[in-house]
């Protein structure tokens, strides 16, 4: 599978290792003269299959809008008040509501947001583990919030195994 093919969204989550308790992927940025710049690596819950009950969001395109309420905005408005404008938040996915990208180390940091982080850990059988999220986080931000104030974007959440 050729992550290019995605020509329908600005984002891609590229989902490669899913475990009993979470799943590592990638997530990718397309840039303006159609390349994909990596970002950071990615954790979520299990596939709803394993985790019964949640788990992470279905494959599938969805608009990215800002959120600018709630407890996670409040925080990191606080926190990164040079650059925060609000929350990265996914929209449209049905069966689940209030899927942001934040910070986090481990599965137990989501339900069924994005994780984003510049380290990862084994996925097989344990939590699977993102390190330097914070940097992380602050990088793929402040690149998304650049594509988001020219147009409207979209992310594509794809399973590659």
């Amino acid at each position: 599978m050729k992550l290019g093919q995605f020509l329908d969204a600005d984002f891609i989550v590229a989902r490669y290792s899913s475990g009993k308790v979470s799943t590592q992927g990638v997530l990718f940025m397309r840039t303006v003269e159609g390349e994909l710049l990596w970002l950071c690596h990615t954790l979520e819950d299990a596939h709803p299959d394993i985790d019964l009950g949640k788990g992470r969001i279905p494959p599938g395109r969805y608009p990215l809008e800002l959120k600018r309420g709630g407890g996670y905005h409040a925080r990191y408005d606080r926190r990164f008040p040079a650059f925060h404008k609000g929350m990265i938040h996914v929209r449209g996915v049905p069966g689940f509501v209030n899927i942001l990208w934040h910070i986090g180390n481990s599965a137990q940091d989501t339900a069924g947001c994005l994780l984003l982080a510049w380290q990862q850990t084994e996925n097989i059988e344990r939590l699977g583990f993102s390190g330097r999220s914070t940097d992380a986080y602050i990088f793929a931000y402040k690149q998304a919030i650049a594509q988001m104030e020219q147009r409207k974007c979209f992310v594509r959440y794809i399973d590659i195994a």
